[in-house]
């Protein structure tokens, strides 16, 4: 190499080196979104229990099972829609 393509080469990357030093540039704002999954808690999802009562005649015994048992299929409706959602999202 002749001395001039040396002095051409040292030229070209202190250009290179001095366009790094300027001013720095204004901070950007970066926004990141993130999805944050709130499930139920454990206790809501626990089966619906029948409890227990004294009773006195059929008829009473009869109203109660009926009336029981219609709260219990809805609780449980309720109970299996949850665990389906939250099996969604785990």
């Amino acid at each position: 190499m002749t001395r001039l393509h040396v002095i051409g080469l040292i030229l070209l990357c202190l250009t290179m080196l001095s366009a790094c030093s300027g001013l720095p540039s204004e901070p950007r704002v970066i926004t990141v979104n993130k999805v944050v999954y709130v499930l139920p808690p454990e206790h809501l999802l626990q089966e619906c229990t029948v409890t227990n009562n004294k009773l006195d005649t059929n008829g009473e015994l009869l109203a109660l099972a009926v009336k029981l048992n219609n709260q219990n299929v809805l609780c449980n409706v309720d109970k299996a829609a949850l665990r389906k959602w939250r099996t969604r999202y785990e």
